[in-house]
């Protein structure tokens, strides 16, 4: 499904498929250098006639380099297809198997729309998925190769010495997997409808030339790097980052953590609005960001978007929004919408016809940053109107209450350049901080604190590691005795972050002092200056990560009540306006337009309105006309 191509197709003639029918393509046995022949059976998909494997890969150039000889036709088939087949195919019996390109009249846009509904039921039906990955240098006599095709495929015990087993199956040196990598950094990975095909497999199968290598086996790789990596991350230690590498290769291919030891755990626990949010895919047709991944959310029921190519890309995501909307009621989709800067010197006065604000472009199939990392604090979550979106005028009706404007930004620049430590010192935010990182610091305000170091995305897991790896130096306190109620357990860590993020701020003050490193740049290739980071406990140097992170991605601003604000790198203007929404975690801000209505901007993290006292038990039900303390509620429509 991940092309459209016609030329490949102009003579082949289809038989015409009836509802819930599909073709499969019965593959005759040869050897190495037969041509590949074989004829296309139709079938009830839900009869079970027919037993097949499906075929998942990528389709790569388009262009037909052989055919598929059928007893009466002669179907045109690109490269990538042709090697796939001729390895896949038996020497001695024929072999079933669903393939896109040659199974679906790519020609025919109503049959693709129709087939595209059927893909969990077809992949989950299928016998054997098998992954066909075209990785020509790959080295398929390596000694990892073959410890990766036998690698265990028992479950790692969560219980037991899990990184004693891990390090047992990986070995103690980091490059002897080098050879397998390529494997992981092939193109295949970012295809979009691979995590559709993986999830449903019942059983798995990755091919690589003469290669193949069990799911199984791949899974449980997969789950010992993912053990090892928040080793790596909390470690300065020389031997163990240089596992950086590996890691991050295997773990940082999505799709291949959704392939799990069975097909239960291959099951995803993700709803349509958090796949479209973390999910970056490569697709030819826009609309296929949100139709190859509809079919293995949580929360889609089948018909609940319908399939129609006609449609442009963002017309799709307002279905999707639309359905969400009516599942959840919320809004929550806003966090991830944010309004583009303008290139050149010109402001924003219009947008395109087809564009909407509110709706995230991620979920358009664009490949952007996906928006704020929401910081949940304790406020209380609403819903909103399960008719909150007009897909047909493609607005969305909102309600709520403005709260503030937005007035400074305190770190201009820093979206378009990386500040060195000087330089952040220099601006609005550091002379706003020196205060509290000098040689008599007043106490941190708790917003600025929470707006630059999001603690609570710390794991009891995370934290219990980063004290072992800190040893019985920094602590008495083992990841085993970590059994507190989760309530004091938050307390616990906001405390220790609380200091670890004076204590990162008073090392930066130092660092702008120091000739030697005040012309550093704070982060090198999105990542924190490792020059700046030596000689530092786990703790301090995680703070210092949240910073960076806050920085490189984000604005900081302060509104007209004297707040602080985290924001996405977006087009914000003085005088835009803060609004809370029903069904949106965190605050919004919001353009007014001459025609009443408005423009989304983006979301913000504002603790200091998020933990609001009049927020905390803030009713769904409210309004046009009641009053939220001394805000008035009103209905309003963005674009």
């Amino acid at each position: 499904m991940d092309n459209v191509c016609t030329d490949q197709t102009t003579d082949f003639e289809y038989d015409v498929l009836d509802a819930s029918q599909i073709r499969i393509l019965q593959l005759d046995p040869g050897e190495e250098g037969d041509a590949l022949t074989g004829e296309l059976i139709i079938t009830q998909l839900d009869n079970h006639t027919i037993e097949y494997d499906a075929l998942s890969y990528m389709w790569g150039d388009p262009a037909p380099t052989d055919v598929l000889q059928t007893s009466s036709q002669a179907l045109p088939i690109a490269s990538n297809l042709k090697s796939a087949l001729t390895h896949l195919r038996y020497k001695d019996k024929p072999l079933n198997i669903w393939v896109d390109a040659i199974c679906i009249d790519q020609r025919n846009y109503t049959e693709r729309a129709e087939q595209v509904q059927l893909m969990r039921r077809l992949y989950k039906s299928a016998n054997m998925v098998r992954v066909w990955i075209d990785e020509p240098g790959i080295d398929e006599t390596s000694e990892a190769m073959a410890a990766l095709q036998n690698f265990p495929q028992n479950e790692i015990d969560p219980d037991g010495d899990h990184m004693g087993t891990v390090m047992q199956d990986l070995g103690d040196k980091p490059d002897f997997w080098d050879p397998v990598l390529p494997l992981f950094r092939n193109k295949y990975w970012s295809r979009a409808w691979i995590q559709q095909e993986v999830l449903n497999a019942s059983q798995l199968n990755l091919h690589c030339g003469n290669i193949s290598i069990p799911g199984r086996s791949l899974a449980r790789f997969k789950q010992s790097f993912n053990w090892l990596f928040g080793f790596v991350m909390s470690s300065s230690d020389t031997y163990v980052r240089a596992w950086l590498e590996p890691c991050r290769a295997i773990i940082c291919t999505r799709p291949v953590n959704d392939i799990g030891l069975n097909s239960a755990h291959r099951q995803t626990n993700s709803n349509l609005h958090d796949l479209l949010t973390m999910t970056t895919v490569a697709c030819s047709k826009p609309q296929d960001h949100i139709y190859a991944i509809m079919h293995i959310a949580r929360d889609y029921e089948e018909g609940g978007i319908q399939v129609n190519y006609s449609k442009t890309n963002y017309e799709v995501a307002v279905d999707a929004a639309y359905y969400h909307v009516q599942k959840h009621r919320d809004v929550r989709f806003l966090s991830n919408a944010y309004l583009r800067k303008p290139s050149g010197f010109r402001r924003r006065s219009k947008r395109s016809a087809d564009e909407t604000t509110w709706v995230p472009r991620s979920w358009c199939g664009y490949m952007e940053m996906t928006g704020l990392s929401v910081a949940m604090y304790d406020a209380t979550l609403t819903l909103c109107s399960p008719n909150a979106v007009l897909p047909a005028r493609r607005l969305l009706r909102l309600r709520g209450f403005q709260v503030d404007r937005a007035d400074l930004c305190l770190t201009p620049g820093f979206d378009t350049r990386c500040p060195t430590v000087a330089e952040f010192w220099t601006s609005p935010l550091g002379h706003y901080l020196r205060n509290f990182a000098g040689a008599n610091p007043q106490k941190l305000p708790v917003e600025a604190f929470r707006l630059l170091v999001q603690w609570d995305l710390l794991t009891k897991e995370r934290y219990g590691r980063m004290l072992d790896i800190q040893g019985a130096k920094e602590s008495k306190l083992s990841s085993r005795e970590i059994t507190k109620p989760v309530q004091e357990f938050s307390e616990q860590i906001e405390l220790v972050a609380f200091h670890a993020t004076i204590s990162a701020l008073k090392k930066m003050l130092d660092l702008a002092e120091s000739p030697h490193h005040r012309h550093e740049k704070l982060y090198d290739d999105d990542k924190p200056n490792p020059h700046l980071l030596k000689n530092i406990d786990s703790f301090t140097m995680l703070a210092f990560q949240h910073i960076f992170h806050a920085l490189n991605s984000s604005l900081v601003i302060m509104t007209g009540g004297q707040r602080l604000a985290l924001v996405p790198e977006c087009d914000f203007e003085k005088g835009d306006e803060v609004w809370v929404v029903m069904g949106c975690e965190v605050p919004v801000v919001l353009r007014p337009l001459p025609n009443g209505r408005y423009w989304h901007v983006c979301a913000a993290n504002i603790p200091a309105i998020q933990e609001h006292e009049l927020l905390q038990n803030l009713s769904s039900f409210i309004a046009p006309g009641d009053r939220v303390g001394e805000w008035m509620v009103k209905d309003i429509e963005v674009e």
